[in-house]
């Protein structure tokens, strides 16, 4: 366990998804690390008491990180569908992910859960 927070600490990235606008929907966590054969691993975790409503959805890491700034299609650098049965999901991406900074690295990015192209949430990509 890490501190005082009560979560465990994985190595690899965290990003904390938060609601746009005024909406009151438990945050979304979401964190990526390599597993023991280098593939990119990611776990979502929900609160919400229906996750069916997640499996149209999107996991999008953009190029920036400005959370105030809209998101262009064209400024996507990994998208890959979300695919929710419980309210802790973890399954392997389709490519291995640079969990570092810089370059193709996700550290410092902006990473957004998408339905139709609108951003449902979004939060930056950290270090756990």
């Amino acid at each position: 366990m890490c501190g005082e927070t009560n979560r465990p600490v994985l190595g690899g990235t965290i990003a904390i998804l938060k609601s746009l606008g005024e909406s009151t929907l438990p945050d979304l966590s979401l964190l990526f690390h390599q597993d023991s054969t280098s593939t990119t691993r990611a776990t979502f975790q929900s609160s919400l008491p229906a996750v069916s409503d997640l499996d149209s959805c999107q996991i999008v890491i953009f190029k920036d990180g400005d959370l105030r700034a809209e998101a262009p299609a064209t400024s996507i650098l990994h998208a890959f569908p979300l695919k929710m049965t419980t309210r802790e999901q973890s399954f392997s991406l389709p490519r291995k992910l640079d969990l570092g900074v810089g370059g193709e690295g996700v550290i410092g990015r902006r990473v957004g859960l998408v339905r139709q192209a609108q951003v449902l949430r979004q939060g930056i990509i950290g270090y756990n």
